[in-house]
């Protein structure tokens, strides 16, 4: 385990390991598979992040996002669980999604998961559309 002392996410039954397991084997370099978790709440030095917190709150708490996919899917690094599993899996970026200037979403994904989520959201914002051949 590293030793680096990263904000701790409390996860008490929050976490749905069934959720999006694994997102992408099929586009995963050799030996890498994308594992992503729903998380109920983030603890960040005793502030709590739940569904709901308002998008004003999260920046006040966590800072600005390291990474802004789009306006809605924020990026922080350096997170663990209280989930031994994904802290193995290497799950330590956090996705929040805000919608109408609230949290809706939380994931803990490893760097695998946030490309293919990264790429997700890129395609969303350009409007592609398939068409049939």
């Amino acid at each position: 385990m590293k030793t680096r002392i990263p904000s701790v996410l409390i996860l008490a039954a929050a976490l749905s390991v069934s959720a999006l397991i694994p997102l992408s084997a099929a586009s995963a370099p050799q030996g890498a598979v994308a594992m992503a978790y729903s998380v109920r709440s983030v603890d960040h030095h005793g502030h709590l992040i739940t569904r709901g917190t308002t998008a004003l709150t999260v920046l006040r708490w966590l800072g600005t996002p390291r990474q802004q996919l789009s306006s809605d899917t924020w990026v922080y690094h350096g997170y663990q669980a209280d989930f031994e599993p994904a802290n193995d899996q290497q799950c330590d970026t956090l996705i929040l999604t805000i919608v109408r200037g609230e949290v809706t979403d939380i994931k803990l994904v490893n760097d695998h998961a946030a490309k293919l989520i990264a790429a997700h959201v890129k395609t969303k914002s350009t409007g592609m559309i398939a068409v049939s051949k």
